[in-house]
């Protein structure tokens, strides 16, 4: 990767709907090398995927939780990830070092439907000590462009 494909890559990540022309105008190069680089980029697996990003609907409450096991064994991460995958609310879910074992960020249509679901995903999980849970009031950064 040199100079050129972190000049593309910071343009992508901004707009990945610009056309090759436009991209190639701002970093100095012809159409077809900026097709050529971004299908390498994303060949190599750099560009993971070109998706649309929503705005967050005011009806959904997000909530942050910090979850801590009673014993950090293989079993019970299987089985908390497997929860992770198979819930759509969970948006972000991060394997953390510290005292918590998971910081996970949903997207729920209520704090009810948030409520039934703790009871069931979490308060019932036989590998969780504790959790905590706190209700996002208001989102002051967002950010998914990653320095190049």
């Amino acid at each position: 990767m040199d100079g050129f494909d972190r000049k593309i890559l910071k343009l992508v990540q901004e707009n990945n709907l610009q056309t090759h022309q436009s991209i190639g105008n701002k970093v100095g190069l012809s159409a077809s090398a900026v097709r050529k680089r971004l299908v390498a980029l994303r060949e190599s697996g750099i560009i993971a995927a070109d998706v649309s990003l929503l705005r967050p609907d005011a009806s959904q409450v997000q909530i942050v939780v910090t979850v801590i096991f009673q014993d950090a064994s293989t079993e019970a991460h299987d089985q908390f990830e497997s929860l992770i995958q198979s819930t759509p609310q969970i948006m972000q879910a991060y394997h953390v070092s510290g005292e918590e074992d998971y910081i996970i960020i949903l997207h729920c249509p209520s704090l009810d439907w948030y409520e039934k679901w703790n009871l069931t995903a979490l308060v019932a999980n036989p590998f969780i000590r504790s959790f905590n849970s706190r209700v996002v009031w208001s989102r002051k950064k967002y950010a998914t462009a990653q320095p190049v």
